[in-house]
């Protein structure tokens, strides 16, 4: 994964859990409004409110209902986006829950991506939870996406956005590519279209592999 703090610190957090008895993979990535100090506190709030994860790791609207619930009432004006998944290392069968992140990208190994952003709220103090998760079957190489709003949101000189159009293309021409190296594909993209080393964004990737 790529993490490209906007400031020193900030509000995107990724992580990652294995667990032998659930037979899988969890993936985390969010995103809390703000940058800097402020941002980067509510993040480490939402780090320890992943402490019960491996007992859900299966059920990732569970999670995010327990993420909601770490947080109310403690984030004042400020919410946080996120998207949680989990796949099943022995069936491949991914399963996607969101609170209003943007969508988790499936690169299947003949080239098509898919876009995936089941119904959910984003975590705040105002409006109660409703996540739902969807489910999709992966195939040996292909590999799932996750990534802040910072690299679709980014803009040039020519106040033109990135966009997910220009996302999907790359991940469309990089989906041979170890996700290490997609992570560097888009991070060089995102900097030669925007013509700055510097954004105006947190930004994080996080690209996983599923080997069958």
């Amino acid at each position: 994964y790529n993490y490209h703090p906007m400031m020193g610190v900030g509000g995107d957090f990724v992580d990652v859990h294995y667990s032998a008895d659930r037979k899988g993979l969890g993936l985390f990535i969010c995103d809390v409004s703000g940058h800097g100090v402020a941002a980067a506190i509510i993040s480490s709030m939402v780090k320890m409110s992943l402490a019960g994860w491996a007992e859900n790791l299966d059920h990732p609207s569970v999670m995010l209902h327990n993420v909601y619930s770490s947080l109310n009432g403690k984030i004042s004006t400020q919410f946080v986006t996120a998207s949680m998944c989990y796949i099943n290392l022995e069936t491949g069968r991914l399963r996607i829950a969101s609170a209003g992140h943007p969508p988790v990208s499936v690169i299947r190994r003949n080239g098509v991506v898919e876009l995936f952003q089941p119904k959910g709220k984003i975590i705040n103090d105002m409006m109660p939870p409703d996540y739902e998760e969807i489910e999709t079957q992966l195939d040996k190489y292909d590999k799932v996406v996750l990534y802040t709003d910072g690299i679709v949101e980014t803009f040039n000189t020519n106040d033109e956005m990135y966009g997910d159009e220009r996302l999907v293309d790359l991940l469309v021409k990089s989906r041979r590519l170890s996700p290490g190296k997609i992570c560097e594909q888009i991070m060089e993209d995102l900097t030669g279209f925007s013509g700055a080393n510097v954004f105006e964004d947190d930004i994080t990737i996080l690209v996983t592999e599923y080997q069958g």
